[in-house]
This record gives structure tokens, sequence and C-alpha cells, in this order.
């Protein structure tokens, strides 16, 4: 989220306040440069807030190609995927 923490909460309101907005109000055809990954630069860094950082990006593809699935996503399901990130630990990896 770009700040020291995550609030399930917030997230969860953001999505209902979207809930009846149609797609085309949420998704903008224009593209704002600040937000081009080409010009983002953002690191995750272990830090005494924060001793085991864990980078997460959740980019949507909303050129048309994917149908209602971005749209999907932003109303339901990115609250559910941040809390299953969030509260779960990463699975032990056998090696």
């Amino acid at each position: 989220m770009g700040y020291a923490s995550y609030s399930s909460v917030t997230a969860t309101s953001y999505s209902k306040a979207l809930h009846d907005k149609p797609a085309e109000q949420i998704f903008s055809r224009s593209f704002n440069n600040a937000m081009s990954p080409f010009e983002a630069v953002r690191e995750s860094r272990d830090s005494e807030l924060h001793p085991m950082s864990f980078p997460v990006i959740l980019a949507l593809d909303v050129t048309g190609s994917m149908g209602s699935i971005p749209d999907y996503l932003v109303k339901h399901a990115f609250p559910v995927i941040m809390d299953d990130i969030v509260n779960y630990p990463p699975p032990k990896l056998k090696l």
C-alpha cells in the first residue's frame, strides 16, 4: 500500500464503495505517467518496523482483453487476496 501498514478494513470498504459503479467509471482509458512501471521505483527493505519485508504487486490488465475479470477482482477479490497474503505465512519450500 506504500505505507507502514495494510488495512483489511480500508481495502474492504474501498471495494464495497466500488460495488455499484460500472467498470467504465473504475478504470480509465487514459494513462497516468506517474503510474508507469518504467518510471516507478519501489523497493521493499527490511526495517525496524518491518524486519521481514515481503514485496507484493497486484496488477491488472485493463485493456479489455480480460473481460469482466478486473472488475470482479477490484470489487470482490483483492481484499481477500491481500488478507490471505498478510495473514498466512509463506508455504515451506521442499528442497
